[in-house]
């Protein structure tokens, strides 16, 4: 929801005090970086996927989410056009200090065919023709 309202200050107070990302981006590079893809995107759509949680040590935990992020016309179209975006999977590892933050971060982008099954099963009820 934050991703869609481009709520970059909200996107930010989930990241903890320490965070760095796996190009050494801390809270401020982050920000940074959000509010520049905010600025060259319209009608940005972000549909969670997937994901898989493990429980770390204790007030820690690791999550791997697929994520398909779409914009503009193929925002507005996409069932139309049969387009479902472009597919990451972003791996974070989360600390609890009173609540749950993201640590680290790390995405890629992932083709069709290495999503988890789940995201494949999710994006075929969106998208009947892939």
């Amino acid at each position: 929801a934050r991703v869609e309202k481009k709520d970059a200050a909200g996107l930010v107070a989930q990241l903890s005090p320490g965070y760095l990302d796996f190009e050494g981006r801390d809270r401020a590079s982050t920000a940074a970086m959000i509010e520049e893809y905010f600025s060259r995107y319209r009608g940005i759509k972000a549909k969670l996927l997937a994901s898989r949680i493990a429980m770390g040590e204790a007030g820690t935990a690791s999550a791997e989410i697929d994520v398909s992020l779409y914009s503009g016309l193929a925002s507005a179209l996409r069932k139309a056009v049969g387009f479902s975006g472009e597919n990451y999977r972003f791996s974070c590892v989360f600390r609890k200090n009173g609540k749950w933050l993201v640590s680290e971060a790390r995405w890629e982008y992932i083709p069709m065919e290495s999503l988890f099954p789940e995201s494949l099963k999710m994006l075929r009820e969106l998208f009947p023709n892939l």
